[in-house]
């Protein structure tokens, strides 16, 4: 089973972090790249960016913040907000992101969940999901940063969004959202036992017995996929050869149509390195020198670079 992971959600607006309730009342809280760096630092296992003005300013994404943030943390990170293309993901995974969030745009042509899938892969797709509880006992998905709402079922629009192709599930609940009393249980409750992707509970942390309530809710549902052992040694500097082993995606010219399309490609190389994460450096500099520049590749946190040490070198 996927290990449980701690993975703060940041709100971004105007190039700060902030903070509300109920998607209201939004208060100045730092700077995305310091806090970020911050929670890195405190052993999170993950990150996710929203820009929450995005989309309702009708604006692309922050592509230099996310360019900031890829240097300055060693954890995955996820980018959300005003994403409402293939070359909106394109851009954000280029400048360092491991997953990109698409919300708004993907309630107004579900399509785009499967174009990105089927470009980039489904481990790059999350789908988030803004959810209010309405009267009859269900939650109804509000888009362009809470203040519509679409009368589509939440937990039906989920199930679609996998379907589709999202390889994970971000439930931003606004009635808990700031308000440090809890997760909504219910919700996530009926989501992790109906879903067999992974689902982020967003909103309602306030003490640790709300992560203790969120881990029991999968006790009972379908077994996951296994983390990536190597993030736990990545950096960890020790000279000599090393083999890695990297998918990427590589753009290759389509014969007799010159048209290009992105496939699938498993590299493996032995290379002389410092560590884990040098080991990657060398392999995608050896690839961009010899692939179209277009191709994508990975982070080197991610489940698609893989390594081991071989010993030292004579």
């Amino acid at each position: 089973m996927l290990a449980k992971r701690i993975v703060p959600c940041l709100d971004v607006r105007d190039g700060r972090v902030v903070k509300g309730k109920q998607f209201k009342h939004i208060q100045d809280v730092d700077d995305p790249v310091k806090l970020g760096k911050f929670y890195s630092d405190q052993f999170a296992d993950e990150l996710v960016f929203y820009d929450i003005t995005a989309t309702h300013e009708k604006r692309h994404i922050f592509i230099d913040v996310v360019r900031a943030v890829a240097e300055a943390i060693t954890i995955p990170f996820t980018i959300g907000g005003g994403i409402s293309s293939i070359d909106d993901f394109h851009q954000v995974l280029r400048a360092g992101a491991d997953k990109v969030s698409v919300n708004s745009a993907a309630v107004r042509r579900p399509e785009l969940i499967r174009e990105a899938a089927q470009r980039f892969g489904s481990q790059c797709v999350v789908l988030s999901i803004d959810a209010k509880r309405d009267n009859h006992g269900s939650w109804q998905v509000y888009v362009e940063g809470g203040r519509k709402n679409t009368g589509i079922d939440a937990i039906a629009w989920a199930k679609q969004g996998v379907a589709l192709g999202a390889g994970e599930i971000c439930m931003n609940s606004m009635d808990a959202d700031g308000e440090k009393a809890g997760f909504d249980l219910e919700l996530n409750r009926r989501l992790a036992t109906e879903l067999p992707v992974p689902i982020i509970a967003s909103g309602g942390a306030g003490t640790m017995q709300d992560f203790k309530d969120k881990k029991a809710l999968r006790s009972s549902a379908p077994a996951e996929r296994q983390e990536n052992p190597v993030m736990l040694n990545l950096t960890q500097e020790l000279a000599g050869w090393y083999e890695g082993s990297l998918d990427f995606k590589r753009v290759v010219m389509v014969p007799a149509t010159g048209k290009f399309e992105y496939r699938d490609t498993h590299f493996v190389a032995h290379v002389k390195a410092m560590s884990g994460l040098d080991c990657y450096t060398r392999i995608v500099e050896h690839l961009k020198e010899r692939v179209d520049s277009r191709s994508q590749f990975p982070s080197a946190k991610g489940k698609n670079f893989h390594f081991r040490y071989l010993g030292m070198w004579k």
